[in-house]
C-alpha cells in the first residue's frame, strides 16, 4: 500500500495466501494507527483507510481448520473475496478444512462462491 502498488494497479486481482496472515486480525489497527499518523503527517496519504484496500484483495483459506479465522476475514472483506484453498502438501485433511465452509452462517451461494465461484469469476 504505502509503496503505490494497489493504487497504481486497481485492476490487478491480487491474492493473499492464508487470509493474508494476520490482516483480518489487524485491519482496525491498520486503519486507526494509519489515520493517527496521517494527522500528523507522519506517512503519505493513501486517498483512503489501509482497510479499503483490503476489500479488493482476494484471500485464500490455505487449508485452515478453524470457523474463526473464516469469521474473522469476513469482517475484513466480504464472501466474494475468499477462496478455499487447501494449501497441500502442508494439509493433507481437506475434509475438515472443507467443514469450516459448511459450519460457518453462509448460505449455498456463499459457499459457492468460496468453494470455486470466486475463482472461476478471476479467470474469465
Amino acid at each position: 500500500m504505502m509503496s503505490g502498488v494497489l493504487a497504481k494497479h486497481p485492476k490487478v486481482n491480487f491474492i493473499f495466501a492464508h487470509f493474508g496472515g494476520v490482516l483480518p486480525m489487524v485491519k482496525e489497527r491498520f486503519d486507526t494507527t494509519y489515520n493517527m499518523l496521517r494527522r500528523r503527517n507522519f506517512v503519505k496519504d493513501l486517498g483512503q483507510d489501509p482497510g479499503e484496500y483490503f476489500s479488493r484483495l482476494y484471500f485464500d483459506m490455505s487449508g485452515t481448520r478453524s470457523s474463526g479465522t473464516l469469521q474473522t476475514a469476513l469482517e475484513m472483506t466480504d464472501v466474494k473475496h475468499i477462496l478455499w484453498g487447501s494449501d497441500f502438501p502442508a494439509n493433507q485433511n481437506f475434509k475438515d478444512s472443507l467443514s469450516v465452509i459448511s459450519r460457518n452462517v453462509l448460505s449455498l451461494e456463499d459457499r459457492n462462491f468460496i468453494l470455486g465461484g470466486n475463482l472461476q469469476g478471476l479467470l474469465v
